[in-house]
């Protein structure tokens, strides 16, 4: 059974932190971690595992938004890699492509506070290349800007899923559920982004939302979704979990 690793975030009275802990499922209770030399300092950031390594991309802090690109090695360390090629960066969703082990970025918040819909890849060792889906038109062929969304890679059909997310000018947050085929090197839309009715979506849509939890359960080949605001305004906390298969 793995560790489950977290860095830094936003803190009680909005300080940013810059700490590591580790959660150890067999045991109880979380264990601070001591690095030495350098590490990502204090900042709210995204972050994946990849197999070996937490992988943690730009974020913000006190002075703005940030673009350096950290990986941690339990038990050795960080060490910084490329910066962001798409410039400092929040919010954006974060995907591993468990099946070709490549990093997958989409949108967030950037430095003139606009949400982006630019699609980038980062292979380990290798720099940031940006991806051209072949499919066109904002928020028809492939998802709109938007911040604080969430993904997760589907590994029983090898996609880049995508949900939620918020977008300035939109009342509510995105509904949809988008997939990214590597291999077609396209976006297709899996539920609407937006239904008929926002207050009553329907059976089997997941109400719209921002920053929630989605994890991919390799074992029974599905998504679990958790809670996030329903709101971006008023921040409404939900807590109400879903299945995506």
């Amino acid at each position: 059974m793995r560790n489950y690793y977290s860095y830094g975030g936003l803190g009680a009275s909005n300080t940013y932190l810059g700490d590591l802990w580790s959660f150890d499922p067999s045991k109880p209770g979380w264990t601070l971690l001591q690095c030495s030399g350098n590490s990502p300092g204090f900042r709210s950031s995204n972050a994946v595992w990849d197999g070996q390594h937490m992988l943690l991309l730009g974020g913000k802090n006190a002075d703005g938004l940030l673009k350096a690109f950290w990986s941690y090695t339990p038990g050795i360390g960080w060490q910084q890699l490329a910066d962001a090629a798409m410039g400092p960066r929040a919010f954006q969703t974060m995907v591993w492509d468990t099946t070709a082990s490549r990093l997958y970025v989409f949108g967030g918040l950037d430095v003139n506070g606009l949400q982006q819909d630019d699609f980038w890849m980062y292979t380990s060792g290798s720099n940031w290349v940006r991806v051209t889906p072949s499919s066109s038109g904002v928020g028809t062929g492939r998802p709109a800007g938007r911040q604080e969304a969430f993904g997760a890679w589907d590994s029983k059909d090898n996609l880049m899923l995508l949900m939620g997310g918020w977008e300035a000018g939109q009342g509510v947050p995105y509904y949809g559920v988008w997939a990214y085929d590597p291999n077609q090197n396209a976006w297709g839309l899996v539920t609407p982004d937006y239904p008929g009715n926002s207050s009553n979506p329907g059976p089997h849509i997941i109400p719209g939302r921002t920053a929630s939890a989605i994890v991919w359960d390799a074992a029974h080949q599905r998504a679990y979704i958790y809670a996030g605001n329903s709101s971006y305004q008023s921040r409404n906390n939900l807590n109400d979990l879903w299945i995506l298969y």
